[in-house]
């Protein structure tokens, strides 16, 4: 399976070799080359980007990539970074809450 970047209505995709829908669809075929080395390096895999026409015009092989990445180092999917991104934010916002809880205990108990 490789990770293909590919022209898409006046932007640019990425997306697996044998999927259908898109990993991303960004602006700029630059961020989606950089999007799909990521998922490339984590997947131990291959990138092809295509040209404005739809033709394969480079490559690159990161299979050795993933074998030799460190744990600390991985990369995350696009997906994996968006429920990371969720669950901070999450965590954050519990957190400003009990804050907030604590604050409001600490000021009554004063009184």
């Amino acid at each position: 399976m490789s990770i293909h970047v590919t022209p898409k209505e006046g932007k640019w995709q990425v997306k697996k070799s044998n999927g259908e829908k898109a990993f991303r669809v960004v602006d700029t075929q630059e961020e989606a080359i950089g999007i799909a080395k990521d998922v490339a390096k984590n997947q131990g895999t291959d990138v092809k980007i295509h040209s404005a026409r739809g033709h394969v015009r480079a490559g690159m092989n990161y299979s050795n990539a993933k074998k030799a990445a460190s744990p600390a180092a991985k990369a995350l999917s696009p997906k994996e970074q968006k429920q990371k991104d969720k669950a901070d934010k999450k965590a954050a916002k519990q957190k400003a809450k009990a804050d907030k809880k604590a604050a409001k205990q600490a000021k009554k108990a004063k009184k």
